[in-house]
């Protein structure tokens, strides 16, 4: 095989795109849904494209997960979910679901809005869903789906419950960009029922699957402590396990 390089080429040449970048020095892969291997985002060219535009439409097809610990609650995490992000944080339309402490007056006021705005978002962007009445919610014009700590348990059971499940899976489809810290990012996988040790289930949750976005599970706050977990989990074979301490965040894709 032989492999040339070019310093310029006609556009019209170009079949296929991949987006190399680096982030703090490293090279940025992301982790297959369906694979246990990091890979460079990539794809082929639509007609009528540029390939400046597949590029841009395959990075941000491929970004459907962004998980984290602490999302913007840790400056490294806060800046590798804006740096991933299909546009400038201010332009993003985001729909977010709060935790178990939600209450309707909660909703009502501008606590969440307020919370949101903090970390960049336009609050004329910002859609704060409400498990009450969530008709309003479920076909938005949005970039985002945020989801971030707090219970594991409470707030899975509150999106199911209000059948906003079904809706934040749909809208993944639909290529919404997933931001899941915490209780967020669990809520993405596969199941959550290994959170117990770290999660009081006092909610009356009996199914434990999460929303599946990722097949596998996650261990959030990961520290030596939590090894133990991480080994014994892995060890099932049942999932794909990734561990994520404080300061670290993964971008996962689904194709």
């Amino acid at each position: 095989m032989v492999v040339k390089f070019y310093d310029e080429i006609e556009d019209s040449l170009l079949k296929f795109a991949v987006i190399i970048s680096r982030y703090k020095g490293k090279w940025v892969f992301c982790k297959h849904k369906a694979r246990n291997t990091f890979e460079i985002p990539g794809g082929h060219r639509e007609p009528g494209e540029s390939i400046a535009e597949t590029a841009k439409r395959e990075l941000t097809e491929e970004m459907k997960l962004i998980l984290s610990s602490c999302d913007f609650g840790n400056p490294s995490s806060a800046r590798f979910i804006s740096d991933n992000l299909c546009k400038p944080i201010s332009e993003c339309k985001v729909l977010y679901f709060p935790n178990e402490k939600v209450t309707p007056e909660k909703i009502k006021s501008d606590k969440y809005e307020a919370r949101v705005a903090a970390f960049g978002f336009q609050r004329k962007n910002i859609y704060v869903a409400n498990y009450y009445d969530p008709a309003p919610f479920l076909n938005l014009d949005i970039d985002v789906i945020y989801i971030s700590g707090g219970n594991t348990f409470g707030t899975m059971k509150l999106i199911r419950d209000s059948g906003f499940d079904k809706a934040i899976i749909d809208y993944i489809h639909r290529g919404v960009i997933y931001i899941g810290g915490s209780a967020g990012a669990h809520i993405a996988t596969a199941d959550i029922s290994h959170v117990a040790k770290y999660d009081k289930d006092t909610f009356g949750l009996t199914d434990f699957s999460g929303l599946g976005l990722y097949n596998g599970i996650l261990i959030c706050h990961y520290t030596e402590d939590r090894k133990a977990d991480f080994d014994t989990l892995n060890s099932l074979g049942k999932y794909r396990v990734i561990s994520l301490s404080d300061d670290q965040s993964i971008v996962i894709k689904d194709e």
